[in-house]
């Protein structure tokens, strides 16, 4: 309102200003209009003149009414000085309001452009927020087909400004010609971190376990998985990622090359109740891990480490991007793992230690989690057990199998990039949980006994990746169903009598 009220203040006193101005030359105009001879005798016509011959004639002319009037020279040369100044007075004035009145415009104009993009966005996110649970772009349904959905939010990202992964070339990197690194896998007694160091053993590098076997839940079922790594002589020391001499000793003594960390304290509810744990485990000792890699010169090739879907939050905007903006975190366990980002970011500005931070979307398959809500519903619907719904079965998942997960992580050791990224690795196909009930039903062949509740406090109500990224940079390319995955999983629950290995901690 300030703006348009000072536009026109400034529009009135330059309307003033060029009616004075006319008023003092309109009696010099009348005499211009008027035939006048030059000095060879020639017609012409005042008011066909140049610009500057007509202000060089207003001049003269008013001069010269003066110079009548009072006959004297003294006097003319004064009368000249007086209107030159009043006229450049005036002129200056115009132009200065016009101005003025110009940037004030451009102001209102830019002032209401803004507002108009946050009214559009603000619509934009409002809609999308009501219409969360129909706008997924590919959902799969319970025959296994997919329906697609154009998404005005998500314009197609090319990436031509990083290297792209060709299928050839992943083919040659695993096999026998292939590189051959030394890599330390922290979290290696872990779900996703027992599958990578077998998968790196199966591709011939000597992958080096590390982890501290915390109790979050049953050690048992960390043990039964460093039994699959001595089974195929992969190397395990337990330590702590935060014990500085420990890692050091063990980074120098298998000549470590390469470094992927999957460490971390796992679960979005458990941070409810145990926040200094996850700051402790999950950033802390992400910082001792650089500090390290730091100190022995590993800066060139990137660190890889897993990072989580947990840090879109309550983004509205679907399928998540990389690019997104991540303001709005649901969780602590969340607000830690986007805290490892920006703190690789952070090194690599000032050491030049560059990473690759990989946002798992709930990754599910044999030697899982017993806090994931696969093993959950298997566990209990086999045991006639009651299974807590949250969201009444209307939230969606993007369930991704542990072998595409993992064919993402150790595609990043590969990674010619000369900078941080950060890369989404999921299916790409949200799953509704109510669907997924009804696909553990099937394999475990009983029943479910639901109990329906609301929303959990921590939680979402969609998952969604947008994996352009990873097929592009990582050659990313998951291929297992859903289907396919529970059958594996229901699978190997049962041949492990896997309800023993039970959560330890609440």
């Amino acid at each position: 309102m300030r703006t348009s009220i000072s536009s026109h203040a400034s529009t009135s006193t330059s309307q003033t200003a060029v009616a004075t101005l006319e008023s003092l030359q309109v009696s010099s105009l009348n005499e211009l209009s008027l035939e006048s001879r030059d000095d060879g005798g020639k017609k012409t016509r005042g008011s066909g003149s140049a610009a500057k011959r007509s202000s060089s004639a207003l001049l003269g002319r008013s001069s010269s009414v003066a110079s009548l009037s009072a006959n004297n020279n003294n006097n003319k040369r004064n009368n000249n000085f007086c209107i030159e100044r009043i006229t450049l007075f005036f002129g200056t004035f115009i132009v200065f309001c016009n101005f003025q009145a110009s940037e004030m415009l451009h102001d209102t104009m830019l002032n209401s452009k803004i507002q108009t993009m946050r009214f559009v966005t603000s619509s934009s996110s409002s809609s999308s927020s009501l219409s969360l649970p129909l706008s997924l772009s590919k959902v799969s349904s319970r025959d296994g087909s997919s329906s697609t959905t154009s998404s005005s939010l998500h314009p197609q990202e090319t990436y031509t400004n990083i290297p792209q992964m060709t299928q050839e070339r992943i083919q040659w990197l695993k096999g026998p010609d292939g590189p051959k690194y030394n890599v330390l896998v922290t979290g290696a007694a872990g779900f996703v971190g027992m599958h990578t160091a077998l998968e790196l053993k199966q591709m011939g590098m000597t992958p080096i376990g590390y982890d501290n076997v915390n109790p979050y839940y049953s050690t048992q079922l960390k043990d039964l998985r460093i039994q699959e790594l001595e089974k195929r002589d992969i190397p395990f020391v337990k330590g702590d990622v935060c014990d500085r001499e420990t890692l050091t000793n063990t980074i120098k003594a298998h000549n470590i090359t390469r470094v992927i960390h999957l460490a971390a304290q796992a679960g979005v509810r458990y941070s409810l109740k145990h926040p200094l744990e996850y700051t402790h485990n999950n950033v802390d000792c992400f910082v001792h891990l650089m500090e390290t890699m730091v100190a022995l010169g590993l800066t060139k090739e990137p660190l890889v480490f897993a990072s989580s879907s947990s840090v879109y939050g309550n983004n509205v905007k679907i399928p998540f991007q990389e690019s997104d903006r991540l303001e709005d975190p649901a969780s602590l366990y969340a607000a830690t793992k986007r805290s490892d980002e920006l703190l690789a970011q952070t090194y690599f500005n000032l050491y030049k230690l560059n990473s690759i931070g990989l946002r798992f979307f709930t990754v599910y398959g044999p030697y899982g989690r017993p806090d994931m809500a696969p093993w959950i519903f298997t566990d209990k619907i086999s045991n006639q057990q009651t299974i807590r719904v949250f969201n009444h079965g209307q939230s969606k998942r993007d369930f991704t199998f542990v072998g595409d997960i993992v064919q993402g992580v150790v595609n990043s050791l590969f990674v010619d990039t000369h900078q941080p990224e950060l890369v989404n690795l999921g299916n790409g196909q949200p799953v509704l949980l109510q669907d997924f009930v009804e696909l553990v039903e099937e394999q475990v062949n009983a029943k479910a006994v639901i109990d329906s509740v609301g929303m959990q406090q921590g939680d979402v109500p969609v998952t969604y990746a947008d994996i352009t990224k990873a097929r592009h940079l990582l050659g990313y390319n998951p291929n297992t169903t859903i289907e396919e995955g529970i059958q594996q999983f229901v699978s190997w629950f049962r041949e492990h009598d896997a309800s023993q290995y039970r959560m330890t901690t609440q």
